[in-house]
């Protein structure tokens, strides 16, 4: 029997708040006469969103009893993708920035990802000269492989075959995976393989013939980066 979950979704789906850490692991030291030393562990920056729900779940709605059944299932063992793109109310969380269409993006694909490089092929995307292709902050990922990066600048088309984007992380995906020529989804289309490394208990609040319930803490989404070997030299933390 396969399951399948899709829990983790839901949690996103109703969060209150969600909260975004890729801090580096760094240290600091300081001296006698107080000059600091600064020190980082390069690892892969993995995403790390924290999500609050304050919504109550009644029991006796059998989604209710599936959801609960399923982070029970899902604990902090397994991984599960999710999106925000897949709830309107948080349609503009990430949302693409760039001045490319639908039609245009579906155009590019990879020519090569080296370090913190993207190089993206324009093939037949007729994108004219001045356009954004990212803006600052906007997601790409490539198709097939579920790590999102971030663009550091703003990339301007000028001209010719190949634009350059210059990515938040460099890129551990090992290439004979296969990356080259496939395409990219852009801005809020991205997804994230996350497991829950705290994931909370639950409390039933009585409420009638049925209860209410609420989850005893925050969700502590974390990226999974554990199944592809590197082809960076780091020293993964």
């Amino acid at each position: 029997m396969t399951i399948t979950t899709t829990c983790l979704q839901t949690i996103v789906n109703h969060a209150e708040t969600i909260n975004l850490n890729r801090r580096r692991v760094i240290g600091i030291q300081y001296t006698k006469s107080q000059i600091a030393n600064v020190t980082e562990t390069i690892t892969r920056l993995p995403w790390q969103i924290k999500v609050k729900n304050s919504a109550y779940y009644d029991y006796a709605d059998p989604a209710t009893r599936a959801l609960v059944e399923q982070l029970d299932y899902l604990d902090r063992r397994y991984v599960e993708t999710i999106s925000f793109s897949n709830n309107a109310n948080l349609s503009y969380f990430f949302k693409y920035q760039g001045d490319l269409t639908p039609s245009q993006q579906s155009q590019l694909t990879v020519n090569s990802f080296t370090g913190n490089t993207l190089v993206l092929n324009v093939n037949s995307a007729n994108i004219s000269a001045g356009r954004y292709v990212v803006k600052q902050g906007d997601f790409v990922q490539i198709v097939g492989f579920p790590y999102p990066f971030t663009a550091l600048g703003d990339v301007v088309y000028v001209s010719g075959s190949t634009v350059t984007i210059t990515t938040h992380r460099p890129n551990f995906i090992d290439p004979i995976n296969g990356y080259a020529n496939q395409h990219v989804n852009w801005g809020n289309a991205v997804e994230f393989q996350v497991f829950c490394n705290n994931m909370p208990t639950y409390t039933f609040v009585k409420a009638g013939n049925t209860a209410a319930i609420t989850f005893d803490s925050e969700f502590q989404l974390y990226e999974y980066t554990g199944n592809l070997v590197t082809n960076i030299n780091e020293v993964v933390g």
